[in-house]
């Protein structure tokens, strides 16, 4: 076990990356593009800086676990262990992600790109979504309940296929969830 260390600017593609668990780490600048982090642990860490793109997260586990500027593209949160499953991200680069079911409650995306995202059927009651780029983001039977959404763009949502009882959203993105009914709003 690995137990409040640093580590800065270590390319994991080089030098190969043991599967461990890490508690209270801090990661900076560390590249683990397309690493097998399979079985790996992760409580209370913080990722800054770091390239997670394309890595194999089965049965990785995520406890208290806070992801700043980071590139996480096509990455497959859903295949991480649900157990205790918590983080947030903060700058972050999650395009082409999949969060597919997983029970996000109370999770904070703060000025992310979440272009063509897979939401579906994920639990998202209270989260929030600040600043975000949600182009091409499904939520198809996810549940927004709760959520906050007003300062995000780009998304299509269609109310009838999610749960959105007490969703904020602004007036400058309601358009988001009336699109596909082939209405025109005019300012």
């Amino acid at each position: 076990m690995e137990v409040a260390k640093r580590y800065k600017n270590i390319d994991y593609t080089n030098s190969g990356f043991s599967h461990s668990t890490f508690e209270d780490c801090e990661f900076n600048d560390c590249n683990f593009e397309g690493i097998d982090l399979t079985d790996s642990k992760f409580y209370a860490c913080v990722f800054k800086g770091c390239n997670l793109s394309n890595a194999t997260l089965l049965n990785v586990q995520f406890q208290d676990v806070e992801f700043s500027d980071c590139k996480l593209l096509g990455l497959h949160f859903n295949d991480c262990n649900q157990m205790l499953l918590e983080f947030n991200f903060h700058n972050c680069k999650l395009s082409h992600s999949s969060f597919y079911q997983l029970k996000l409650e109370g999770i904070q995306f703060i000025h992310c790109d979440l272009q063509a995202v897979d939401f579906e059927e994920v639990m998202l009651s209270k989260a929030v979504f600040d600043q975000c780029s949600l182009q091409d983001a499904r939520f198809s039977g996810a549940d927004l309940r709760g959520a906050n959404m007003k300062t995000s763009y780009g998304f299509t949502i269609h109310p009838e296929d999610v749960k959105l009882k007490g969703a904020k959203f602004s007036s400058s993105n309601i358009a988001g969830l009336l699109s596909h009914t082939q209405i025109h709003i005019e300012d």
